[in-house]
């Protein structure tokens, strides 16, 4: 069994100076080791599984970049200091100004000089398609034009989750299930093509955002087979694991029992995702270095942080606290699915008062849910409403919006009218939030990945494979109806890029009339107006109402 140490390499220039080394080898119990890092402090932690051991240091003051080494008995293994990444000091790194795409690598394109895959297990939509990397690499042309200034990709480490039956029913293309959290999926492509895939993208003037899961792990991780410490996953009382309710109200529910509560924060995601325990600090810690090791490995810009909820937050909060202290401003998008503003607004608030001055969005899941159910109806009341509780956020304008994402039914699938799809993004584009836009809206992508469920909404971009019968990449092999989708989408998105002031603005809406929407956006110098007919009818306006805002 090879000595591995984790992180792989550290940096100078941190803030907080501590640093902890994860060994993990046979039999480390009676090793000798020696740290040959400057240092002013160093720990080793007891009751450490035999194959693994947990060094905990202070790096000195003045250690500078360089190659050091570790010594394990006889064995002497290099270790690298690198200089810390220059970190702008920033309000957000993510912020109302932008506008984010969310794709899924392995159903977006595959690098042209890469082998086809079999057309049979694309046909499945569970198994892994073959997407990488390198086929995002090779559309930033097209993303830019569309006119987006984020990109969010579900996420690229490893996964090495083995398949369970013929149909691939557990093929974790998906990205959730993390087998080796310091590396890129051998799929996906080389840590080299991430590192260039970002510098690419900032080329483009597009921001990055690298998708992280603290609540799981996948059951193929060397750490389910062999924890470094007893209590590295959650159980019961009685030592057995036990699945969570998603029930994630539970949470803030004064009425709720304890032990609802505890399943949903401490119980498994799937039987083949068990749930981590960070509040031991070994655990936590090694999260926290890992997040930063990305960071500074590849010069991302934000995180999304899927399934926040379901850790405690305590400990998301001192995850958030060590990066708000080395990187002012870097943003935390937390997955918050729950379909209430009173929910969401209380866990802004939380992390808010434990950290005043960070870089907190949560993901407004009740929009998503209000506006579908405005179109269906036909009641603009619905939004309406929306927005008229956004008095319960500290921040309304730190919410990610969005009219559907790789876990729900397309727009499409739920409103195949292309009208109404134009209605929901004019809304959702000029209307105070940050917008969130899924892979092959712009090209009326309708969602039948030919699969239930996820793999329904988890198709693959037409033309992202070298043998595709049709690239929707292209113009010209688009059809009239999608060339206008895309041309509307991208007008609207240009136009957020350049009347940034209105956008962070004010907003004034009126009470829907004849179910016509009315909203303003304004700064102090410019002013929208933005009307929306839900009556299935024409509607001849009155502007008398609206005289002040005129």
């Amino acid at each position: 069994m090879p000595i591995k140490i984790e992180p792989p390499y550290w940096f100078s220039g941190m803030r907080n100076r501590k640093l902890q080394l994860m060994i993990s080898g046979e039999d480390l119990s009676d090793r000798e080791i020696v740290v040959n890092i400057p240092h002013t402090y160093l720990h080793r932690t007891i009751g450490v599984n035999s194959d693994y051991a947990i060094i905990d240091l202070e790096l000195s003051e003045d250690i500078v970049p360089g190659e050091y080494s570790l010594q394990i008995d006889d064995t002497i293994i290099p270790y690298i200091i690198k200089p810390k990444r220059y970190w702008h000091e920033t309000t957000d790194s993510i912020s109302i100004h932008d506008s984010v795409y969310l794709l899924m690598p392995d159903r977006f394109a595959r690098g042209r000089e890469d082998e086809p895959i079999a057309l049979k297990v694309r046909k499945d939509p569970n198994a892994w398609h073959g997407g990488n990397l390198r086929g995002v690499i090779d559309h930033l042309d097209y993303l830019s034009k569309l006119g987006i200034t984020a990109l969010w990709m579900t996420p690229v480490v490893e996964n090495n989750m083995p398949n369970a039956g013929d149909r691939h029913q557990y093929s974790f293309y998906h990205g959730y299930a993390a087998t080796d959290y310091y590396a890129i999926d051998f799929r996906f492509g080389p840590l080299d093509d991430y590192i260039e895939l970002v510098e690419k993208s900032h080329e483009r003037g597009i921001k990055v955002i690298k998708d992280f899961v603290f609540n799981h792990c996948g059951s193929n991780h060397p750490w389910f087979y062999n924890p470094p410490m007893t209590d590295w996953f959650s159980v019961n009382k009685d030592g057995k694991p036990v699945m969570t309710n998603y029930k994630i109200s539970t949470i803030f529910d004064p009425y709720a029992p304890l032990d609802e509560k505890e399943a949903t924060i401490n119980g498994w995601f799937t039987p083949n995702m068990p749930n981590l325990n960070l509040h031991n600090p070994h655990l936590l810690q090694y999260m926290i270095q890992m997040t930063i090791w990305w960071i500074e490995i590849c010069g991302i810009d934000a995180i999304r942080m899927d399934t926040y909820p379901y850790v405690e937050m305590e400990c998301m909060i001192e995850w958030q606290q060590r990066l708000q202290l080395e990187y002012p401003g870097f943003s935390v998008i937390a997955e918050t699915w729950e379909a209430e503003a009173a929910y969401t607004a209380k866990i802004q608030e939380t992390v808010y008062e434990a950290i005043p001055k960070c870089s907190f969005i949560v993901m407004d899941f009740a929009f998503q849910k209000k506006i579908i159910d405005m179109i269906k109806r036909g009641d603009a009341l619905e939004l309406y409403n929306h927005f008229a509780y956004d008095f319960l956020y500290r921040y309304p304008k730190r919410l990610l919006a969005f009219l559907d994402n790789h876990d729900m039914r397309r727009w499409l699938s739920e409103i195949p009218e292309p009208a109404k799809l134009r209605q929901a993004l004019a809304i959702l584009l000029t209307t105070p939030r940050i917008p969130q836009l899924f892979y092959g809206t712009e090209i009326l992508l309708p969602g039948d990945g030919k699969g239930k469920e996820d793999g329904n909404y988890r198709q693959d971009f037409p033309g992202g494979w070298a043998e595709d019968m049709s690239n929707k990449f292209q113009v010209k092999n688009r059809t009239q109806s999608e060339n206008a989708m895309f041309r509307f989408i991208s007008k609207l998105l240009t136009w957020r890029k350049n009347n940034q002031d209105i956008i962070s603005g004010r907003m004034t809406h009126y009470i829907p009339v004849d179910n016509v929407l009315v909203f303003f956006r304004e700064s102090k110098h410019k002013k929208i107006m933005v009307t929306v007919n839900l009556a299935n009818k024409k509607m001849r306006l009155s502007l008398d109402r609206f005289q002040k805002e005129l």
